[in-house]
């Protein structure tokens, strides 16, 4: 944003010897010989410091070098072209261009170059003037509706949801088809439990983050502990670049290893910025290019894959993040980021019948999903209900959650005391599963008071061998058959041992969960009332130098290039309008003017410099022209300019041109170079 002194003096004392001398004649009036370019510097500084110079410089400053300063102070030593990414489509390149120029002609904004490479940079010397246009960013995000904090948004997709996610798949097992969607019997329960969210998305999130296995929708333990080790608001990050994903795939476009790692920095990064205001879709846009910028010059890398912006959006609005209302996104405030909060002794759960509990919010995620193994969902809409089942329980048994695991996690969410009858109840469930054991393949163990299951027909001539007491083998195909046998004798309850012994398979993803940077936002602490157009003193100021200029006597050519020199700012001071050499320098001409179009365009084409065209075409309508002249073509009775104006081709060999008759233009304008363009 800001250089150095040193910094912004080098940048003027390598300009050519011309170019320098120009811009002293300009900013200090009629400069005396021998000349001395660190003494006219040290000159210049003296003259730029002073209270009535500063005061004329920030009067002068209107609405459009505001939106200029703005952008470069919210990119890091940004590029021309970066500061023109984040403000088109809503300003042109020769718009923001002339201003740039404006400004270092005003010696408010310099550049310094490396090589091709030049950045831009604020004057250190105006430091206390433009503070207050750089902390008012309303020029670049319009204070567009802003929220009404008494109105709550709805909940995000937080850590309760995700809870229920995973507790409703874990008791689901089968809920995809192999294609991936959901399969229709489980639609309506689905509509039931989480009416509020893209419970598709959600899931296929969950598969890209490697969270979930691809068949069964069993958690992976690595992968697991790792999300769960997240922020509360960094699993959302995590969750809508998942969901960023998804919607990719969906659309059939390609997405690069990078893009799911780079997306979830980028979705902090912008959350971070984010303000409590309403913002239109190209604020969005433009908060997200900055957003960009920076986080490539941060990490010294940029995503190979293009962001769609619209997807985007979509995710983020999917998670909660952000809200739409109207024609405006808002940044969810509910989505609070907690670091380091102490943990308390307060129950977490409530059992609100006998084997039913309510989770309440704020506990810990690692601590909620120990549940999923061994519950069910009930509710998740006005509050999150889970449930204790024989069929849960023995879900959590052959996953390998104990008795003992189950009732200490239930008594120490719920403050320490669990009523006898669930322990009692539990209890029982895990002796009745611990009778009888099905291991998948050969095995079946019974204990000692059900041998006699052994002996009965449907199930004993399955078995092949009785290798010990209690131990039966049968043949792996048999496995169903045997499972049906116990069910037909009365059999309720049967260990799947193998379940907890499967090994799941590993899925190829090209990221690993890791806590984000955590980016402490700072604001600026500095009053924003002079961040304005000080229109009626600018106006002043104006008149007050033209009467000094309309009291010199100089010749016409003089006097014009001086009136122009105030009407652009660049004249704040009077001794920069006596006694001064000034070479006019004729930048546009229109209408019937051939002689001086023809001028323009052979100076432009010497120096390199591009010219805006305005003319009609064949059909009558008005066109708008940007690009480099190429060429003057002499015709009977007619110029024709060509003006390079795009090139079509991959490899550069092929361009675009414009071709004029010079006769029909009605404007053109020459695009002066940067002064400190190499």
């Amino acid at each position: 944003m800001f250089s150095t002194v040193e910094q912004w003096k080098t940048a003027l004392i390598t300009l050519p010897d011309t170019i320098f001398f120009d811009l002293m004649r300009s900013s200090l009036g009629n400069i005396k010989s021998p000349f001395n370019k660190q003494r006219l510097c040290e000159e210049l500084i003296a003259h730029l410091s002073r209270c009535d110079v500063q005061k004329t410089i920030e009067s002068f400053i209107d609405q459009n070098d505001h939106l200029l300063i703005s952008a470069i102070s919210v990119l890091a030593e940004p590029t021309v072209e970066e500061v023109v990414s984040i403000l088109s489509p809503d300003y042109s390149y020769s718009f923001i261009h002339s201003i740039i120029l404006n400004l270092e002609e005003r010696l408010i904004v310099f550049r310094l170059c490396s090589g091709s490479l030049c950045r831009l940079y604020l004057n250190p010397l105006l430091k206390k003037v433009l503070l207050p246009f750089i902390a008012d960013k309303t020029i670049l995000f319009p204070q567009n509706k802003p929220h009404d904090c008494g109105k709550s948004f709805k909940e995000p997709l937080g850590d309760l949801k995700l809870c229920a996610v995973f507790a409703f798949c874990a008791s689901n097992n089968q809920i995809l088809n192999n294609d991936g969607t959901i399969r229709k019997t489980f639609n309506k329960e689905i509509k039931r439990l989480f009416p509020k969210i893209d419970f598709k998305a959600v899931v296929s999130a969950l598969h890209i983050l490697g969270i979930f296995d691809n068949h069964l929708l069993n958690i992976q333990d690595k992968r697991f502990s790792d999300f769960a080790d997240l922020l509360p608001n960094e699993r959302l990050f995590y969750m809508s670049a998942g969901i960023y994903m998804y919607l990719l795939e969906c659309a059939g476009c390609a997405k690069l290893p990078d893009t799911l790692s780079w997306t979830a920095a980028m979705i902090q990064a912008m959350f971070n910025e984010m303000e409590n205001n309403g913002y239109s879709y190209s604020c969005i846009y433009r908060l997200f290019r900055i957003v960009e910028l920076n986080l490539s010059a941060q990490i010294k890398k940029k995503s190979s894959s293009p962001v769609n912006l619209d997807l985007f959006i979509d995710s983020l609005c999917k998670t909660g993040l952000l809200v739409k209302e109207g024609d405006f996104l808002y940044k969810n405030v509910s989505v609070d980021y907690v670091e380091g909060t102490e943990p308390t002794n307060s129950p977490f759960l409530a059992f609100d019948s006998a084997m039913s509990f309510v989770l309440f919010p704020g506990i810990n995620f690692n601590d909620a999903v120990r549940l999923c193994p061994f519950c069910n969902v009930l509710d998740t809409q006005t509050t999150t209900r889970f449930e204790l089942t024989r069929e849960s329980a023995v879900r959590g048994f052959n996953l390998g959650v104990s008795y003992t695991g189950m009732v200490n996690l239930l008594k120490n969410l719920s403050g320490g005391t669990l009523d006898e009858s669930i322990e009692l109840t539990l209890k029982d469930w895990y002796v009745r599963y611990t009778e009888i054991s099905i291991f998948d393949g050969i095995t079946l163990v019974l204990s000692p008071e059900r041998l006699y299951l052994a002996l009965m027909p449907p199930l004993a001539a399955l078995v092949k061998h009785n290798p010990a007491p209690g131990v039966f083998i049968i043949d792996k195909q048999d496995k169903e058959a045997a499972v049906a046998a116990l069910k037909k004798s009365g059999v309720v309850t049967i260990a799947d041992a193998y379940l907890s012994k499967k090994h799941l398979k590993e899925i190829d993803t090209s990221f690993y969960i890791t806590p984000l940077e955590r980016l402490n936002k700072k604001k600026a602490n500095i009053k924003t009332h002079a961040a304005a157009f000080k229109q009626s003193e600018a106006l002043q100021y104006k008149e007050l130098f033209n009467q000094i200029l309309d009291d010199e006597q100089i010749d016409e050519a003089s006097r014009i290039e001086l009136k122009d020199r105030i009407e652009k700012r660049i004249v704040i001071s009077a001794r920069q309008l006596k006694d001064v050499a000034i070479r006019y320098e004729k930048l546009q001409a229109a209408s019937l003017d051939f002689a001086g179009k023809l001028a323009i365009a052979r100076q432009a084409m010497a120096s390199c410099e591009i010219v805006e065209l305005d003319f009609q075409n064949e059909t009558g309508e008005s066109v708008h022209v940007l690009g480099m002249p190429s060429g003057i073509e002499k015709l009977s009775g007619d110029t024709i300019l060509s003006v390079l104006t795009q090139e079509v081709s991959k490899t550069g060999s092929e361009k675009e041109y414009t071709r004029v008759h010079l006769g029909k233009i009605q404007l053109i304008r020459r695009i002066k170079k940067s002064i400190f363009s190499n």
